[in-house]
């Protein structure tokens, strides 16, 4: 059974930045047969390298990935989204070694909702969340220098924000030959809404702020503009990036929130 989806992309350049290098998009095929094998697709990016072309790095990732997932043979959803990441990689690639481009690259995440479910693949340091009657849970764990030294206990979370390796990646598209996305996965219900977002956005306001505007919006339009304007009024020193998808319909039960790591290919659960 197919989940009402209501849901709204924004990008905004910030206060700072001359150039907006992010990008997002949301995908619902029209065909019914398509959406209900492969759900809706939504994508956002941030690019890396200024004038080294980082808003051409995202503009191609959000093209390529989601031509990919809905095209070609059907594997599920994780696999589907593996390669879609593989095949954008490399065209972000081939692209740097023709344009001259050294260091273009990009931060990326796709979240698939299909039936009653959603799949998460994400690269680098964008973020992707699940709001839960007024609960955030998030749903990825940035590929950075800094999450890698908290998560081995060398830096503690008040460090971060302030330490000079905060912007590290140590995983993005376009500058790495293998790029691999994780992929999680994780049960959906009415009136769950889902956040994926930019640094832009998540480095200017901590997950209860996020889970309490989201909460109090109307609508999607809505939460997506209040959490943009949250980043503004806190100085919007990086472009945003949000897509605010909300679950519609009459609340029900909520399923228990396991998130689950989908294994790569080869390998063994």
């Amino acid at each position: 059974m197919e989940l009402q989806l209501e849901y709204y992309p924004l990008l905004h350049r910030g206060l700072v930045r001359e150039r907006n290098e992010d990008r997002c998009g949301a995908f619902e095929p029209e065909d019914a047969a398509l959406r209900a094998q492969r759900g809706r697709l939504f994508i956002v990016a941030d690019g890396m390298g200024g004038l080294a072309a980082g808003d051409v790095a995202a503009e191609t990732a959000v093209r390529v990935i989601q031509d990919a997932y809905f095209r070609g043979p059907w594997r599920g959803p994780a696999v589907q989204l593996r390669g879609a990441f593989a095949t954008a990689n490399a065209r972000i690639i081939a692209l740097a070694e023709q344009q001259g481009h050294e260091g273009m690259g990009a931060a990326v995440i796709a979240a698939a909702v299909v039936q009653q479910s959603v799949w998460v693949a994400h690269v680098g340091d964008c973020r992707g969340y699940l709001v839960r009657g007024g609960s955030i849970t998030r749903l990825t764990t940035d590929h950075s220098w800094v999450q890698e030294h908290v998560d081995a206990g060398h830096l503690s979370p008040t460090e971060v924000p302030g330490h000079p390796y905060r912007n590290v990646l140590t995983r993005a598209l376009g500058v790495d030959t293998q790029a691999t996305p994780d992929v999680t996965t994780a049960p959906l219900a009415p009136a769950d809404a889902l956040l994926l977002c930019s640094d832009g956005l998540w480095s200017l306001a901590d997950d209860a702020e996020l889970a309490a505007t989201v909460s109090a919006a109307a609508d999607a339009t809505s939460a997506a503009q209040a959490l943009a304007d949250l980043a503004l009024a806190r100085g919007g020193h990086d472009n945003i990036a949000v897509i605010v998808v909300r679950i519609a319909g009459p609340t029900g039960v909520a399923p228990t929130l396991r998130l689950q790591r989908e294994p790569a290919a080869g390998s063994q659960r």
